[in-house]
């Protein structure tokens, strides 16, 4: 007779003596492999549509404004001595071009809207005997201050759209903003209280910041052949930076 056959062994005792019995099948592992792979490149692309999302205007969007304040100390310490030193060869508008900020125009023309309203109270406290204080001219320098920052790099981007020049926006910001250095440095030094002295530091100031807007300019008009149009450009930047020193001497330092 024949023996019976032994009885086989539970299915939990396979799975441990043959650990691949218990793997999935391998077209179960590329599915998974699959799955996961496009989970990943979905998470990556809304990742990507919310990062490059913007509002119907741009200019209401973070990113917008970002690069115009990309800069550290150095970067605008090295700008600020560019704007009072405009013998130098170096010119200032290829950085204006390439890497033109708005942080160091903000913060230059607030600082001389202050530095105005303030020293120009100092210097009166001293050259009169009875002191009062008016924070109007706070105000009134700011809107001069600010409005003269707006209105001429507005005028010039203007100018140069209309005649090709080929200036940005930014780069007029960026090259009007850090003409305005050499009128800080005349309000601080208007604390002396006299008005010959307040007139020598705003001509002073007027002139070099001219030179540097001409210094800056002037290779722009020639680069794009436009010597029809250099004269009046030149002569209305001139105009305009002139005419600035002397509004803030007649307004706060009379």
């Amino acid at each position: 007779l024949l023996s019976p056959a032994p009885p086989l062994p539970p299915q939990s005792a396979l799975r441990e003596r043959h650990p691949a019995m218990s793997a999935p099948p391998p077209h179960d592992v590329e599915d998974q492999g699959e799955m996961d792979g496009a989970e990943t490149t979905k998470l990556l692309d809304e990742s990507r549509a919310a990062q490059q999302s913007v509002p119907m205007c741009a200019c209401l969007s973070y990113e917008y404004y970002r690069p115009h304040f990309d800069v550290d100390t150095s970067d605008v310490m090295q700008r600020l001595q560019a704007s009072l030193t405009p013998w130098k060869r170096e010119l200032f508008i290829d950085t204006a071009r390439t890497r033109g900020d708005a942080y160091g125009p903000f913060w230059i023309a607030t600082s001389l809207a202050f530095a105005v309203a303030v020293t120009s109270h100092i210097s009166g406290w001293l050259l009169a005997t009875e002191m009062e204080y008016d924070f109007q001219q706070v105000i009134t320098a700011c809107s001069v201050v600010y409005g003269a920052l707006v209105c001429y790099p507005a005028a010039l981007w203007l100018v140069s759209r209309q005649t090709g020049m080929g200036m940005s926006v930014i780069s007029c910001i960026c090259l009007y903003g850090y003409s305005l250095t050499a009128f800080l440095a005349a309000a601080v030094l208007s604390l002396a209280p006299s008005t010959i002295a307040h007139w020598i530091f705003f001509l002073a100031a007027g002139i070099l910041s001219t030179v540097f807007l001409l210094k800056n300019v002037a290779p722009v008009i020639a680069e794009k052949n436009m010597q029809q149009h250099a004269t009046p450009i030149l002569a209305g930047i001139v105009v305009a930076q002139m005419a600035f020193g002397v509004v803030l001497k007649l307004l706060f330092y009379t």
